[in-house]
């Protein structure tokens, strides 16, 4: 039981840390290269395409890492709940330690995606380039 209690915090940590940085990041823009920011090539070409990588980012990564903070609560208590064997306890944590590298990765893939359709390799915002 204690062990299980270990990883249901251990698979909290990233989910929460993640939700934080986008609510930090959403909320209070941090101003042109700031440190604890969204900090690509991309996001750097101006100060234009840096204010809209951390709007599309930090509104990404807050809500897919506050679903993300539910399902992985429930995927830690569900094996506590049911007092489910030790094995198929370690496999939903990979799954789910999976699922929240993979969720990291497509935030910053559709951020980059969404500056990149909207601005050309200089950081000028494309005629007709979307706005929101």
């Amino acid at each position: 039981m204690g062990e299980a209690v270990i990883i249901v915090v251990c698979n909290m940590l990233l989910p929460l840390l993640m939700l934080g940085l986008g609510l930090t990041i959403w909320l209070k823009r941090p101003c042109y290269g700031e440190v604890l920011s969204y900090r690509t090539k991309t996001s750097l070409k101006s100060k234009e395409t840096w204010e809209r990588a951390q709007e599309v980012f930090g509104r990404l990564c807050t809500i897919t890492f506050a679903v993300l903070s539910f399902l992985s609560l429930i995927a830690g208590i569900f094996p506590i709940a049911v007092n489910i064997d030790d094995n198929v306890c370690g496999i939903i944590c990979l799954i789910v330690t999976s699922v929240q590298g993979l969720a990291v990765l497509a935030v910053i893939a559709v951020t980059e995606g969404v500056v990149r359709r909207e601005f050309d390799k200089d950081g000028n915002r494309k005629v007709g380039g979307g706005n929101g």
